[in-house]
């Protein structure tokens, strides 16, 4: 699962943009849900050791590939 920003939406054409998500540009989106802090938070977080030296947060201009 990834957290994104919708950009923009066309309802008449089904078409949701959206930013950062770790998808090759044209990909299928298959469900949107909401973001609800109260539920949605992890209060421990438990990284593995072989991910140890990721950063904890991805910039907000996002990676390049």
């Amino acid at each position: 699962m990834t957290t994104c920003k919708i950009l923009d939406f066309d309802e008449e054409e089904g078409i949701v943009v959206v930013s950062d998500i770790d998808a090759y540009d044209g990909t299928p989106i298959i469900d949107l849900k909401p973001y609800i802090p109260v539920s949605d938070r992890v209060k421990e977080v438990r990284v593995p050791e072989w991910l140890s030296d990721w950063p904890e947060w991805m910039a907000e201009e996002g990676f390049e590939f």
